[in-house]
């Protein structure tokens, strides 16, 4: 598993220093094999593709940029820049006269990381397994009757160092719309997609790191749900070594 760190960061930035697909889907490999190993091939080259696209948005053109963009999007998810969780990064990305912003949105992000999910992702991995074991029980307790209660439990018991960082309420409503808008407007399906907005970040349902996700929810809660614990399976079991097939 890798440990995060400005030297890691700096490497990749030296050593990814080429524009092909096949050179940035390596140095992926190489710096991030949890992920890559949770993604497989064909995610990884959409995942980069639309990397490319959303620095591209941003106005980052050298390879430098690009690069140092792609490193955030294994950390942040790959809508980052539109997290509602991550409004600190949407505001680097908007102020034009800063420079340079990479840099600055480079280190505000490293730091961010350490913070929640641990320098080496240990708590990351503790939150992946806590939804493993207890998401199914925490959207079916019927022992808090108040809504907004009920979701603030399951947030803070899923990931108690993401939940302290910052405030909720955001999320919260987010995804309150997010759920109605997927039509999953009971309280499992609204649980269920805050859970997820609170895990994989805001974009779950579209980020490319998720497929599985993007697809389930146009299903149904229950395939949602059931999707939701195997990409915690595979993730789990690739931060073990174990290769994609763990996904098929």
């Amino acid at each position: 598993m890798l440990r995060i760190s400005q030297r890691s960061m700096g490497a990749f930035e030296r050593e990814a220093n080429q524009s092909s697909q096949l050179a940035m889907a390596a140095h992926y490999r190489d710096f991030f094999p949890w992920h890559t190993r949770a993604w497989g091939p064909e995610a990884t080259a959409k995942i980069l593709e639309h990397g490319r696209e959303q620095a591209a948005r941003h106005g980052f053109k050298t390879r430098r940029d690009v690069c140092l963009y792609l490193t955030l999007l294994p950390l942040l998810g790959s809508w980052f820049d539109e997290d509602t969780q991550l409004s600190w990064a949407s505001q680097i990305l908007a102020d034009k006269d800063r420079s340079p912003r990479i840099d600055h949105l480079t280190s505000r992000a490293l730091s961010y990381v350490v913070r929640v999910q641990g320098s080496d992702y240990g708590q990351l991995l503790v939150a992946l397994m806590a939804a493993r074991n207890e998401l199914v029980g925490l959207l079916e307790d019927r022992t808090i009757a108040d809504g907004r209660v009920h979701v603030r439990v399951m947030l803070r018991r899923l990931w108690p160092r993401k939940y302290e960082v910052y405030k909720v309420s955001a999320l919260i409503q987010e995804g309150l719309l997010r759920a109605s808008a997927h039509r999953l407007n009971n309280r499992r399906g609204q649980l269920l997609i805050i859970a997820l907005m609170f895990l994989f970040g805001t974009g779950f349902d579209r980020d490319p790191q998720f497929p599985t996700l993007a697809e389930a929810v146009q299903i149904g809660p229950d395939a949602l749900q059931a999707a939701t614990l195997k990409v915690l399976e595979r993730w789990i079991a690739a931060s073990r070594g174990e290769g994609h097939h763990a996904e098929r």
